[in-house]
């Protein structure tokens, strides 16, 4: 199962209605309908750790938020190295 770090960056990317950011009701609707469960506590510990961080940042008002590019940055697969040849 992913962190609620991850799905709650994923759901800011999916529902930013329109660069005023994603409530914090669209992102617990989110990672409730992909996990099947949201605890509101791990929720609020994540989002207020994320603004603190700067992972997150707050949109149009207190209670949406926003992606940072670090954070999208951060779901992107990492690149393998290739090996060299002898």
């Amino acid at each position: 199962m992913p962190s609620y770090t991850e799905m709650a960056t994923k759901a800011m990317m999916k529902n930013s209605n329109f660069g005023r950011g994603a409530s914090r009701q669209s992102i617990a609707k989110y990672i409730t309908e992909t996990s099947g469960k949201c605890s509101n506590a791990a929720l609020r510990r994540v989002l207020s750790a994320g603004v603190a961080s700067g992972l997150f940042t707050n949109g149009a008002s207190k209670q949406r938020f926003v992606a940072s590019k670090a954070a999208k940055d951060k779901l992107k697969p990492k690149k393998k190295k290739a090996k060299a040849k002898k």
